[in-house]
């Protein structure tokens, strides 16, 4: 991983080594240098190394990252690595800046415990993201490297608030990585500086460069106790202001953009589109992945939850392993006979009831690691085997999560159901209900007074004007006025009257039903 080596390589070595990879525009003649001088100028360890590294690439889909990735830009805004734009060191050499403060791995059951009763579990960075995301800088970073001659990298590792327990026991996540540095980059390390690290962290970084780092890496490794010794090494301006310099560190969001605008390409919104979300409803999710029977790769792959992916062996038979294409989406694994395939040949369903084991098949292929998937229906589980023991790691990995979020989202949902149900019987409570009112019988007897019974009025009394100006009441001689008249006429029960024994209220209303009065008789 270290830039010093020979000027030049020797004569007919690069031709030689660009014959024997027979992948033509895949690498730059620097690069093929580098991987010379690492190799001592063995022009086939070197065509080797190199063809493994275009394998690898292609098979997690390394060529083609841009800042367009939402997995990268979600790595991106935790904020644990930074490409520090247009800042170098006194030869030219980019900046990468690491802060482990940020960097919150997720491999080992305990902090998959930890993480899961986290409100946000996407503040974890398992190692599929975390080796994407350190693709994708290196690459820039040589880039620039080579557009700007310079001999190499500069790393920045800030061990401020570094934590033993979670940060180191994932001492396989460190080594991995490392390893996919010094395999994929070799050659291309100027300086590694630590900064802001105690006792321990210190002889922690210092025992994993040492049994992870080549030789000459080593001794590019300084610890800085003050940081004005970086001005050594750093122009002020390329030195953030955090650690003494003046140069002014982007968000992770405008990093994007700016990246976006270089690469021109326009970075998409991380909402899932309409017709994803139709195929991750609640409705889609009973189906156990068979909605996506007709789906092929390309369309798994452009999905925003889509997500590790890469070949798996398959056992078809007693002892028969075919090599296939497995996709993970949150509801299911899919199965495709190679890459390009255009629809899934076997889908095991990724739920509650699937249970994943890690094993060992004797007859499996060399270097593989195998895992079995335990579901319902099927006597003995799917038996996978991955292709090597880190990507086996990574699946478990995934799959698990997968499960332990359908779990989450069945838990939310009854909660919601609970809540629902128990917000309708209070409210049913509360309610106040006519269906069954009460009627509450009444009885009226009346003291002193005498039952009145009612008769049918047929005439009623005329107002005559007498001659001092009061009221009489003119009745006929009649039985039915006679009767009426008993009827009306209380004295000594109504305090208001109209002068012939009628009370004024009642009086007045007969004359507003019938239209009579006074005048209209006369």
């Amino acid at each position: 991983m270290n830039s010093k080596c020979a000027p030049s390589a020797p004569n007919g070595a690069l031709e030689a080594l660009a014959n024997a990879i027979a992948l033509p525009d895949a690498y730059s003649q620097k690069e093929l240098s580098r991987t010379l001088c690492r190799n001592q100028w063995n022009v086939m360890k070197a065509a080797s190394q190199l063809i493994e590294k275009h394998q690898f690439r292609q098979r997690f889909g390394y060529d083609s990252l841009d800042i367009r990735s939402t997995r990268i830009q979600s790595e991106l805004k935790k904020g644990y690595v930074h490409y520090l734009e247009n800042a170098t060191n006194m030869e030219k050499c980019p900046i990468i800046l690491l802060q482990l403060k940020f960097f919150k791995p997720q491999f080992t059951a305990e902090l998959k415990t930890i993480a899961r009763g986290e409100e946000k579990c996407s503040e974890f960075t398992s190692l599929e993201d975390a080796r994407r995301l350190c693709v994708y800088l290196t690459d820039l970073a040589v880039q620039s490297m080579e557009d700007n001659n310079a001999n190499g990298v500069v790393f920045m590792i800030d061990a401020e608030e570094c934590s033993l327990q979670q940060h180191f026991l994932e001492t396989r996540m460190f080594t991995d990585l490392l390893q996919t540095m010094r395999t994929q980059y070799p050659e291309i390390v100027q300086h590694i500086f630590i900064l802001n690290c105690n006792a321990i962290t210190r002889s922690l970084i210092h025992m994993l460069i040492k049994t992870q780092a080549a030789d000459r890496t080593q001794l590019r490794v300084r610890l800085v106790t003050n940081f004005e010794d970086l001005k050594q090494f750093i122009g002020v301006k390329s030195i953030p202001v955090k650690y003494g310099g003046q140069y002014k560190m982007m968000t992770p969001l405008e990093w994007i953009k700016v990246e976006a605008e270089i690469e021109g390409v326009q970075v998409q919104s991380d909402e899932m589109s309409e017709s994803e979300a139709k195929l991750m409803n609640k409705n889609a999710r009973l189906l156990n992945g068979m909605q996506y029977a007709a789906c092929s790769v390309d369309h798994m792959i452009a999905m925003k939850a889509t997500g590790i992916r890469g070949p798996l062996y398959r056992l078809k038979s007693d002892s028969i392993w075919m090599k296939m294409y497995a996709v993970l989406r949150p509801e299911a694994v899919l199965l495709y006979e190679n890459a390009t395939g255009k629809m899934p040949h076997l889908i095991i369903p990724v739920n509650t009831d699937t249970k994943i084991t890690a094993t060992h098949f004797p007859n499996a292929p060399r270097g593989s690691s195998g895992f079995r998937m335990d579901v319902p229906g099927v006597v003995g589980g799917h038996l996978l085997s991955a292709l090597s023991e880190p990507e086996r790691a990574n699946w478990l990995k995934e799959i698990q999560s997968s499960i332990e979020a359908f779990e989450a989202e069945i838990f939310r949902e009854q909660l919601l159901e609970e809540n629902r149900h128990k917000d309708e019987a209070s409210a049913t409570a509360n309610l106040i209900s006519f269906d069954d009112w009460p009627i509450g019988k009444t009885e009226y007897n009346p003291v002193g007074i005498a039952p009145t019974q009612v008769v049918p009025i047929t005439i009623f009394p005329a107002i005559n004007q007498t001659a001092n100006g009061q009221f009489g009441c003119h009745r006929e001689s009649t039985a039915a006025n006679e009767s009426t008249h008993m009827m009306l006429s209380h004295p000594g029960s109504m305090t208001a009257s109209s002068g012939c024994g009628v009370p004024i209220q009642t009086y007045l209303f007969q004359q507003f039903v019938y239209g009579e009065t006074g005048g209209s008789r006369m």
